[in-house]
């Protein structure tokens, strides 16, 4: 970690404040993977921001839950650029606290009977605002028995009434920043996999069209 990363952690608890532009989070369904579902998390920071065009570490503090289907792991993406675990506030209640992060939770957290998960992360300086894979997470799917035909992920946090914080440098220059945190994620979003009367409908419309394309040919020979 190097020095600009670690002077923006420590003073990531105390310092909130708001703007019209912001971190970009992406939740974006996988699909069905080896039978499972699986949801990618993307973040980007948004370097606009930072005046001096010197880049910005990203400090993440989210809650995920998962319905529909059993959460089975959740893992850093890309631990190269998400590579610092910090302490955060309580999500869910569950979470294990740190003594060593005068007892607030720290880092990954999974909760498997409830299917939550709980992750605080820093990552390295970044220099543009191109989105990084944070985090991949996989639920039980469709392919044993037909039991999880949905999953549905929502995400939230300890702020504003339920809402997750990412934070950056929004101001500042050499070795003094100003850091902003940005507390408006929440949401959810469901991938499923379509019902057989769907499916059926659209194995009809798909054979139905031909014959009609065929038939007009057919009547325009004979005007």
């Amino acid at each position: 970690m190097n020095t600009k990363t670690f002077g923006f952690a420590t003073v990531l608890c105390a310092i909130s404040s708001m703007a019209l532009a912001a971190p970009n989070l992406t939740v974006v369904p996988g699909g069905v993977q080896a039978n499972n579902w699986v949801w990618n998390i993307d973040i980007g920071a948004d370097t606009s921001l930072v005046p001096d065009g010197s880049g910005t570490p990203l400090a993440i503090e989210m809650g995920f839950r998962l319905t529909g289907a059993q959460l089975l792991s959740a893992t850093i993406a890309d631990p190269s650029i998400f590579d610092t675990p910090n302490p955060g506030n309580f999500i869910f209640g569950w979470e294990t606290p740190d003594p060593f992060s005068n007892n607030h939770p720290y880092g990954l957290q999974l909760h498997g009977s409830t299917s939550e998960i709980f992750v605080s992360y820093g990552s390295i300086n970044l220099l543009t605002s191109a989105p990084h894979h944070f985090l991949k997470v996989i639920t039980s799917g469709p392919g044993n028995g037909g039991a999880s035909l949905s999953s549905t992920i929502q995400w939230l946090g300890a702020y504003g009434g339920g809402k997750g914080r990412i934070a950056q440098i929004t101001g500042g220059s050499g070795s003094f920043y100003t850091v902003s945190s940005f507390d408006i994620y929440a949401g959810s979003a469901t991938q499923a996999v379509p019902e057989p009367a769907s499916v059926a409908l659209l194995a009809i419309t798909t054979i139905v069209m031909p014959l009609n394309l065929r038939r007009r040919r057919r009547d325009s020979r004979l005007d």
